[in-house]
Order: structure tokens, then sequence, then C-alpha cells
């Protein structure tokens, strides 16, 4: 059994570090108004409709460079 698991522990291994990007956590953010682009509601928050939506934060006076404005978050600009 141990030559079996020897054969199979490192492929079972690789294939979860390949993997790991596709399973990760969407992102969240406290929802405040509408939530912007990439991102839908659940309750009381704004959760990401994918693993990589665009980088989003809640709006605090103008929003940085990379960023624009979608209601009361900076989204950050696709290249």
């Amino acid at each position: 059994m141990n030559a079996h698991l020897d054969r199979v522990l490192p492929v079972l291994l690789l294939t979860l570090i390949i993997s790991a990007p596709a399973i990760a956590a969407a992102p969240v953010l406290p929802k405040e108004g509408a939530c912007p682009t990439g991102y839908h509601t659940e309750g009381r928050y704004c959760v990401g409709n994918r693993a990589d939506p665009p980088t989003a934060v809640s709006k605090e006076g103008p929003c940085p460079t990379g960023y624009h404005t979608e209601g009361r978050y900076c989204v950050g600009n696709r290249p």
C-alpha cells in the first residue's frame, strides 16, 4: 500500500496546488449602496462574481490613480 501511496500522493498534491487559485474565495465588501460591477448582493455584503473580480474599496474622497468611481466604491481599472 505504501508504494501506491508514494505514487499517488505527489500527483494529488500537485493537483491541489494547481487548483488552489480556482477554488479561492471570492472577495467580500461591506455593502454601501449598489454593489460595483463584478459583484453581487448577498445580505449586507457585495460578493465577487468570480475568483478575480476587479479590486474595489469603499470610496473616501477621490479615487486613486488606476481606479474609477462606481457609486460608493473605487473600482480598479482593468488593463
